[in-house]
Formats: C-alpha cells, sequence, structure tokens
C-alpha cells in the first residue's frame, strides 16, 4: 500500500493523471479489419485487384516460374556443348524463377516485374543467335521458352493496381 500510495503521490507531484482512451467502436473495427485482412482481399476498401486480375497474375507467374526452373534444367539435361549458352539459361532462368515468385507472392505494385520478365523472354528469343550457339535444341528451346516467357510477362504485366 505504502508503494501505491508513494506513486499516486509522485502522479500528483508532477501532473501526470492516469487518463483511459477512449477509442469509438467503429473506428476501432475498422483498423481490425484493415490488419486482419490482406490486402487484396475481397471487401477491402479500396480493393487493388479483382479476383480475376489475382488469377491472372498468378497464372502468368506460375508459367514463368515453371519456365525459369526448366530454363535451370536444361543445360544439364539436353547437354548443352557451349559454356556460354549454358550460362545465359542458368543466370536467366534464376532471374525469371526469383522474379515471378515474387510477383506471385506480392502482387501488389509489382507490374514492373513482369514487365522485367518480359524482357527476359526477349532476351531468351534473340540470345542464341546474338551469343552464337551452334547447339540446334539449344537454339529450339530458348527461342521457344523465350516467346513463353515474354507473352506471361506481358501479360503479368498487363494488371495494375488500381490503387497507383
Amino acid at each position: 500500500m505504502g508503494i501505491e500510495q508513494n506513486d499516486d503521490q509522485l502522479k500528483e507531484i508532477l501532473g501526470v493523471w492516469k487518463i483511459e482512451p477512449k477509442i469509438p467502436a467503429d473506428f476501432a473495427e475498422t483498423v481490425w479489419n484493415r490488419i486482419r485482412q490482406p490486402s487484396h482481399a475481397k471487401g477491402f476498401e479500396g480493393e487493388p485487384y479483382s479476383e480475376g486480375d489475382l488469377r491472372q497474375i498468378h497464372i502468368a507467374s506460375g508459367v514463368s516460374v515453371v519456365a525459369g526452373i526448366w530454363l535451370v534444367a536444361a543445360p544439364v539435361l539436353l547437354n548443352y556443348a557451349q559454356a556460354v549458352i549454358r550460362w545465359n539459361d542458368t543466370i536467366a532462368g534464376l532471374l525469371l524463377l526469383l522474379l515471378a515468385w515474387l510477383r506471385y507472392v506480392h502482387p501488389l505494385h509489382r507490374f514492373w516485374m513482369s514487365w522485367v520478365t518480359a524482357f527476359i523472354g526477349l532476351w531468351l528469343t534473340g540470345s542464341p543467335f546474338l551469343l552464337g550457339c551452334h547447339h540446334i535444341t539449344a537454339q529450339v528451346n530458348d527461342t521457344t521458352l523465350g516467346f513463353v516467357a515474354f507473352v506471361a510477362g506481358a501479360i503479368g504485366a498487363s494488371v495494375r493496381s488500381r490503387n497507383l
């Protein structure tokens, strides 16, 4: 009791009083709902994406992830003879994998990642010819996957947040 009494006396001396904060119930509910729901959840005020938009981003990013995995594995599985083509496919595959995964997991305001994916696709389409590739399998693989990555990136980039 002596400690509490000293504490009260100290508060009186310093002019500090215990004030109970009063938060309106509707404000507290709004804050709680915003914390609880992800930004892309249905019904969120200022919803950045519709369900169709998210599905389009997820499909395009998923295709790019699969293309990235294949590009990393292809030099070994298809036994590329030229080191420059092996490195080209491995680096492009890792970049595709990283960018597409990030776009899939966190789509809000990251449409630029899809444009970079599309650019990587353009590079893959032309790289066998620019790097002097003599392996026909590598040429067909890179050209085909470059086209796929370009289309997937362009589709993913065409969906932008409504809150930009």
